[in-house]
């Protein structure tokens, strides 16, 4: 008993000992900018006006909140977490600014084993030598799994080797987006690997400032999911996501995700609940999401997404030149130089088929971090006019507050996702398997999603039939369409994709089948000016069938 009221008593101080570092560090002017404890109290999206008081929350399971950035080892009562919240989205708000949480692997940059292979070095090499601009992006990254440099005797056998290559644009994406928007980081990787990155990305600690949560922090890491309520959880209405996949983060969650035992979260062996399966109707409004980013094609990943450790091992999917099967000697005399000429050729045409491919994916992927910045900078324009125009409505002071609590980033997300499609009233056809629930089909969710308007038969209202290029040409839902040719686009599902990718609307003459069968005739022939002349054509018909459509539509 005395033994278990000195745990006790010890858990108590520690408890208080937390409220009272908390605190101190609020009690400091809130008007400097990122005091020391910003890392703790960077735990909070409220938007609530200055000196407005946080609203009541709604208390789940226990009353401690762990604080974000602390590994889990640190929590504080929930009345400091809702004063923190509420304080940081003051000054969030004096700054005008937002929160943003990035992703790491395939959305800022591409990771992949640095296992040992003849052709990836000759990949590189050539890179190197008829790229550099490309070459000065790709990093040689060691991982220890400790986090900390071990002396360079055991470097050799303790690190994990990865080929790293930065976005086309990365740096200039931070830069850019650090004085409208306080950067964290959320990965799936190791806090190892997380903090190895950082170090690469952002060597001054100017941008992130330690904001960085890994697999390892929380236990839903172990079984690839994210949570935001981790870094935010009070409340998320300031906060934009940038990541290439959706599926891993919790699409709802209580208001807060309280503490556990340490021996609950790191010891037990039943995993938490999976997180509950998303919808169309934007389960997470608030998250942008990346086309994901592959530069090694043809290399193994850094990270398996679906084992629980999300380690893999180091040997690359690229068949390496020592592993290539030997040639059966034809004479004892010729068998040396048989097989070291055959094995240079696998090699060459290895290198050749890599470098073709990570030139293809930096030309695909070029621009789409400016693409992205766009969205987000409107975002967070859109935002802040229409916190400033409700507040311009209201003179009450307490009523003033509500009003701009009601206006969050999330909302502005979505409203600027639809405008993508708006307007756009699409019937598929070839697409799904017969039998298909089209409606639950995540095609047809993704463009309901983007704003358009789906329907299952064609009708005098629609203007896309979205068609597969093989099997939906000749289908019914087609021949109508071209009977009404001039105010109906018949495009393939690369049109959908790419307007999603890009969050713009993709070009019908590009990815429609017209296009593409009068642009490759006019290919075939040589002819440019021919083609400029298809191209001039195009354009003059969608102006007209757009025309044409309102005019109905108007009629």
């Amino acid at each position: 008993d005395g033994d278990n009221d000195d745990n006790e008593g010890a858990r108590n101080s520690s408890i208080r000992a937390a409220d009272a570092f908390c605190e101190r560090q609020l009690s400091s002017d809130p008007a400097l900018p990122s005091p020391p404890l910003q890392i703790l109290e960077g735990s909070s999206a409220s938007v609530h006006a200055p000196m407005a008081r946080a609203p009541p929350l709604e208390l789940v399971g226990s009353t401690r909140v762990d604080v974000a950035y602390s590994g889990g080892e640190l929590s504080v009562s929930v009345r400091e977490a809702e004063r923190v919240s509420s304080l940081t989205a003051a000054r969030m708000e004096r700054e005008r600014r937002l929160f943003l949480v990035l992703d790491i692997d395939h959305t800022l940059l591409h990771a992949v084993s640095a296992a040992p292979s003849a052709a990836t070095a000759l990949a590189l090499r050539r890179v190197a030598d008829l790229h550099p601009h490309i070459a000065e992006q790709i990093i040689a990254l060691n991982v220890f799994p400790l986090g900390a440099q071990p002396p360079p005797s055991a470097a050799a056998s303790s690190a994990l080797s990865f080929h790293v290559k930065l976005r086309p644009g990365l740096m200039k994406f931070l830069r850019g987006l650090g004085g409208k928007y306080e950067l964290h980081i959320y990965t799936m990787g190791t806090r190892a690997y997380a903090d190895a990155v950082a170090r690469v990305i952002d060597p001054e600690h100017a941008l992130f400032q330690g904001r960085i949560v890994s697999r390892d922090d929380f236990a839903e890491g172990a079984v690839n999911q994210k949570s935001l309520r981790r870094v935010f959880p009070c409340d998320d209405s300031m906060v934009l996501v940038v990541d290439d996949r959706e599926d891993v983060w919790h699409a709802a969650q209580p208001r807060h995700i309280t503490r556990q035992p340490a021996e609950k979260r790191f010891r037990s062996s039943a995993p938490p609940p999976p997180p509950p399966p998303l919808d169309g109707n934007d389960a997470m409004p608030n998250l942008l999401k990346a086309r994901p980013y592959c530069f090694f094609d043809g290399l193994e990943e850094a990270y398996d997404r679906t084992s629980r450790t999300g380690v893999v091992s180091t040997s690359s999917c690229t068949p390496s030149a020592s592993s290539a099967p030997a040639t059966t000697p034809v004479s004892p005399e010729k068998s040396s130089k048989s097989a070291t000429g055959d094995e240079e050729q696998r090699v060459e045409d290895a290198a050749n088929a890599l470098l073709q491919r990570w030139l293809a994916a930096e030309e695909r992927d070029r621009n789409h971090l400016a693409k992205l910045s766009n969205v987000l900078e409107k975002c967070h324009e859109r935002f802040y006019a229409a916190r400033d125009e409700m507040r311009d409505k209201v003179t009450e002071q307490g009523a003033r507050s509500r009003v701009a609590n009601a206006i969050s980033a999330g909302n502005v997300m979505r409203e600027l996702r639809r405008s993508v499609l708006q307007g756009c009233v699409l019937v598929f056809s070839g697409v799904f398997a017969v039998g298909t629930d089209v409606r639950s089909a995540w095609l047809w969710r993704m463009a309901e999603r983007f704003g358009a308007e789906c329907h299952e038969r064609m009708n005098a209202r629609v203007s896309h039939v979205v068609l597969d290029a093989r099997r939906g040409a000749d289908t019914e839902k087609a021949r109508l369409a071209k009977e009404r040719s001039d105010c109906v686009w018949l495009v393939t599902i690369r049109w959908l994709l790419r307007s999603c990718e890009e969050f713009e609307r993709a070009s019908e003459l590009e990815c429609g089948l017209e296009s593409e069968e009068q642009t490759t005739s006019a290919a075939k022939r040589g002819e440019a000016e021919k083609e400029e002349d298809v191209v001039s054509e195009l354009a003059a018909r969608r102006a007209e069938k757009d025309r044409r459509r309102l005019a109905a539509r108007l009629a």
